[in-house]
């Protein structure tokens, strides 16, 4: 677990600090390493990469909000704080949580729901001392990361 945190932050100071190359190259190498590392585990495995033609479209819709997640979220790196952007990005669970409630009528206790009224209000705390001066443009393309989290996971 060590190993990724360091893995994870310093894969965001280096997005953060190389802001000569564009967003699109460093998704594209990130995910490049991601390529090569699953293809290593899965030959090592002996796993099969086949996908069944009924699980084609949830394949792809995984794959394509995951591209728009990361790119999104690689750009509130760029753009917002580190501190910012991860707080966006860690949001998806509480938003699939609610979204879970709204939509498919998923049951919470009543943990979950201070739990959910707890992140808000932190995060809330955490940028309204900003809200005035925020460039909307910037926050809300952040925000993006965090709502393809939610079609990410619920896919």
């Amino acid at each position: 677990m060590l190993v990724s945190v360091l893995g994870f932050t310093f894969m965001g100071i280096a997005i953060k600090y190389l802001p000569r190359i564009p967003t699109y190259e460093k998704v594209f190498f990130r995910n490049s390493v991601s390529l090569m590392l699953s293809a290593f585990i899965l030959f090592k495995q002996k796993e099969s990469i086949k996908v069944e033609k009924e699980n084609i479209p949830f394949v792809f819709g995984r794959s394509f909000f995951g591209f728009v997640g990361m790119v999104a979220n690689f750009y509130a790196l760029e753009y917002l704080t580190m501190a910012e952007a991860n707080m966006l990005n860690k949001l998806s669970p509480v938003f699939v949580t609610i979204c879970a409630c709204m939509f498919l009528k998923e049951r919470v206790d009543k943990k979950q729901v201070i739990g959910i009224i707890l992140m808000l209000l932190a995060v809330s705390i955490c940028n309204k001392t900003k809200f005035f001066t925020r460039d909307y443009s910037k926050f809300s393309r952040a925000f993006l990361s965090c709502t393809c989290g939610i079609l990410l996971y619920n896919n």
